[in-house]
């Protein structure tokens, strides 16, 4: 669709909202107020030649690229269009950078991804140490410390030691993110509040870009914030400003972060944002630091589907070859999307249903030929199946959990850096990891031992020419003279054969949380930067990528018919699907600016209201207003 032909549509629609928004108020304050019919008339003239505090301009519509300016001539100040011309070009450069961030993120997240059960598959085939959940344990387990330790050390010394230098004036102390980008706003308005709104669940970033005011509308923000003051049928919306709700929805009656700010510029932010009072304002968030129940409670989620994943995606491995449990891997993107449908409210079109359709169709093809290779091919598959099922829980529920903790006008006003919440993602996740390995793999050692004599345990990987022995991989491991020694090992607990482990296969075991730890911190910084739906797509794709790294490393695959085909679906499937998100990204970025229009005004339910008279229901069902993402998710979609 042109470009022109959606701004039109996006400009129809919301005249529509403020004619809706003013009959409401204007009927609303004839019954408050008992007025007759004649002089409810004379008012309603007036107020309609008066600008409505919810007319919003409708530059808060438009992508940055295509932002149409001040709404109001004579509203802003002389300098504004300067003031408005400086902020959209600083505007258009945090766009640019956000972009280049994602694109670094998105080759990382495939360069991980592919090197970590490449990595991890030699390591479980060592001679000694086959545990898999005791192996995801440990690795995760090194990260968190890690994580732990660089927190500690970036409080008490990187943070005064960056302060007056260059880096630290350019991009700030912490938090080292997207939100930063908003920033730049701060001085051309004048306002201390953060402006760049927080990302509601399930929105992208470039929604939140797209929400960034200008200097001339700050000012047009104020000019209507004030007037809605004095406004009677207003009195109550506007003396309680009702905060972003819990992971990022916002309430019936809540003002944008954007105009709240402004508003408190104004003189008026005796209700501005912040579900709490925060506490130490000037104390960046670290691991040690305040409100660690509030970050536990929030991370807890994610630590234990990403402990419970990662240990089902390293005992997958054992049971499979490499290649074959990547492409089963592949089949994440629908499990994300499902759950990003039922926890994130995000929503896909029709292109994009039809890519989750090719993906199941691809699953279903890389299934058969498992079933038709393996002898006993249900537990593989069980196993390698749910682990891109609780891929789906833990992308989604980190996306809640980076929402919540890094809201500039949260508890911790977005001092939450993605390390600090990735080491207490990766402290509860090796905990869960630890009580697996404990109980099956310590206690219950020996109820490894029959997966480990497996017939798809016999495909192991050719040693590489170039590290002989580094990762502890030697002929016991490929069915060898020593084969039964791999499977005596499973009889004994996991930190006795630890214990008996040499430097070279300790260094291979303990090697691999370097490629675990960019993997965690990258997919934190993808996910907060993207959404959870991107993230599904980033980690659908990714089936090409890890088949080359597997074609490099171990120089065999199985290249059947029905393995090529499913590799071409799932292709097809993350091209389709980015073809199908692309499309509807403008369509989006409208509609969660709407959102923040509506939820202005107090009016999460008007719309859902008007769909529901044309239908001949009542009125009064809306009159409360259900959430806002909620009204938005049903009719302005």
């Amino acid at each position: 669709m042109d470009e022109s032909v959606l701004l039109e549509h996006h400009r129809a629609a919301l005249e529509e909202f403020i004619i809706i928004a003013e009959e409401r108020e204007l009927a609303q304050g004839d019954e408050e107020g008992g007025r007759d019919g004649d002089g409810a008339r004379g008012e309603r003239e007036s107020a309609r030649s008066t600008p409505s505090p919810c007319a919003l301009p409708i530059a808060a519509l438009e992508p940055p690229e295509l932002a149409l300016g001040p709404p109001a001539a004579g509203s802003a100040p002389a300098a504004g269009a300067q003031l408005s011309l400086r902020a959209l070009i600083s505007q258009r450069a945090a766009v640019a950078e956000h972009r280049l961030c994602v694109t670094a993120s998105v080759m990382l997240y495939w360069v991980a991804v592919s090197l970590v059960p490449v990595w991890n598959k030699r390591v479980m085939h060592a001679t000694r140490f086959p545990y898999p959940i005791a192996t995801a344990m440990i690795q995760l387990g090194t990260v968190a410390s890690v994580l732990f330790l660089s927190s500690i050390v970036q409080h008490y010394w990187l943070d005064s030691l960056l302060a007056g230098s260059l880096f630290g004036r350019r991009w700030g102390s912490r938090p080292l993110r997207a939100d930063s980008l908003g920033a730049h706003m701060h001085g051309a308005a004048g306002s201390a509040a953060p402006l760049l709104p927080s990302s509601p669940g399930g929105a992208s970033r470039h929604t939140s870009l797209a929400s960034v005011p200008s200097a001339a509308e700050l000012h047009y923000y104020r000019e209507t914030a004030a007037l809605a003051e004095e406004r009677s049928a207003r009195r109550s919306a506007t003396a309680n400003y009702a905060n972003v709700g819990s992971h990022g929805h916002a309430r019936a009656g809540a003002l944008p972060p954007a105009l709240a700010g402004a508003h408190a510029g104004a003189g008026g932010g005796a209700g501005a944002a912040g579900s709490a009072p925060p506490s130490d304002a000037g104390c960046p968030s670290w691991v040690l630091g305040p409100h660690l129940c509030y970050k536990l409670r929030e991370v807890a989620p994610i630590g234990f589907f990403f402990g419970l994943k990662y240990s089902l995606t390293n005992l997958g491995l054992m049971l499979l070859p490499t290649s074959t449990h990547l492409l089963l891997q592949g089949t994440d993107i629908l499990w994300t999307v499902a759950a990003a449908l039922l926890i994130n409210r995000e929503r896909i079109g029709r292109l994009e249903l039809w890519a989750c359709t090719l993906c199941s169709a691809a699953s279903t093809l890389l299934s058969l030929r498992v079933g038709a290779t393996l002898t006993a091919p249900l537990l593989p598959l069980a196993v390698n199946l749910a682990s891109p099922m609780l891929l789906g829980l833990c992308i989604s529920t980190l996306r809640l959990a980076t929402v919540e903790l890094m809201r500039t006008d949260g508890p911790l006003n977005g001092t939450m850096s993605h390390g600090e919440l990735t080491c207490f993602k990766l402290i509860l996740s090796s905990l869960t990891a630890a009580l697996g390995a404990m109980l099956l793999e310590g206690i219950f050692a020996q109820s490894l031992q029959a997966l480990r004599a497996h017939p798809a345990a016999a495909h192991a990987p050719a040693a590489p020419p170039f590290m002989p022995g580094a990762l502890g991989v030697t002929p016991a491991a490929h069915g060898g003279p020593g084969a039964g020694a791999a499977a005596h090992a499973l009889a004994r607990p996991w930190w006795t054969a630890l214990a008996e482990l040499d430097r070279s296969e300790l260094a291979g075991l303990f090697g691999g949380s370097a490629l675990v730890l960019i993997f965690q911190v990258n997919i934190t910084w993808l996910t907060h930067l993207t959404s959870a739906v991107t993230v599904g797509l980033v980690g659908g794709v990714k089936i090409a990528p890890q088949w080359a790294f597997a074609l490099l490393f171990e120089h065999k695959l199985d290249v059947s018919a029905s393995n090529l085909l499913g590799v071409f679906l799932m292709v097809v499937a993350g091209t389709l699907f980015t073809y199908g998100r692309a499309q509807r990204a403008p369509r989006i970025r409208a509609q969660h600016a709407m959102a923040g229009v509506l939820g202005t005004a107090g009016l999460g339910g008007v719309l859902g209201e008007r769909r529901g008279s044309r239908d001949g229901a009542s009125a009064e069902r809306a009159t409360g207003g259900p959430p806002l993402a909620s009204s938005v998710k049903k009719g302005a979609t």
